[in-house]
């Protein structure tokens, strides 16, 4: 590890010194954890205080804006670990409350299925592996909240399908679903999230406010944009 400086830390100096792309960074968001029990899931309700409102904040001005600002179809990925799941799972929860309409929270990260794991799919969910129509593999886990596992984007060898496929399946989903979230592994660490970025065409970066490194952010940020993802702006995390 390098020097202090070199660090996420400061909160305001997050991304500080990035040259904004066309359409730019949009925001940063800062999701401060409440103290919790080490047992916790993210099977459980609502977040609350301070990190509730930062979520909220972030749904708002990423799914409920006037368009065109306005998205229905976001990745969350970290940096070189997964960082994403409990934020995008949390705005999914946030946004399907607020708004009444259909979310699906679809695990993306194959070879972990973090996300999958949080939600306890495959023991509390029997539809969770089944082969099916694309719809009929999310599980039902909440008002208006669904959940698909590794299996809705994966392919051979425990990784994402083709480009083909993705996009194929995610039109599915699309017409299914009014807003589809999808967490990614680390953009440093695996070329799926570039690969799913390409088909999704927007994503928020999930940083850790005493680990994710200015460099590394700033390499994850310029290997989505060289396939055209289109960075909606950042999550300052644990804080």
């Amino acid at each position: 590890m390098s020097a202090k400086g070199d660090i996420f830390q400061p909160m305001d100096s997050v991304l500080h010194g990035f040259t904004p792309a066309a359409g730019g960074w949009r925001q940063k968001w800062r999701s401060r954890r409440e103290p919790v029990d080490a047992s916790e899931i993210l099977d459980s309700p609502l977040p609350k205080g301070k990190e509730h409102d930062e979520i909220l904040q972030l749904v708002q001005r990423l799914f409920l804006a006037p368009a065109p600002a306005g998205t229905k179809k976001v990745m969350f990925c970290g940096i070189d670990k997964n960082h994403s799941s409990r934020v995008c799972a949390n705005a999914g929860r946030i946004l399907a409350k607020q708004t009444g309409a259909t979310v699906c929270l679809v695990d993306a990260n194959v070879q972990n299925g973090q996300l999958s794991k949080q939600f306890d799919l495959e023991e509390k969910y029997a539809i969770y592996g089944k082969r099916g129509p694309w719809r009929e593999q999310c599980a039902f886990v909440g008002k208006n909240l669904f959940v698909g596992g590794t299996g809705l984007l994966g392919g051979a060898e425990g990784r994402l399908a083709s480009a083909n496929e993705i996009k194929d399946r995610v039109l599915v989903l699309a017409r299914s679903f009014d807003y589809l979230l999808f967490d990614a592994p680390g953009a440093n660490t695996s070329s799926d999230a570039a690969l799913l970025g390409q088909v999704v065409g927007s994503a928020v970066l999930v940083f850790e406010a005493q680990s994710t490194r200015k460099t590394v952010a700033r390499r994850a940020k310029e290997t989505l944009e060289m396939v055209n993802v289109r960075i909606l702006g950042t999550v300052l995390n644990n804080y």
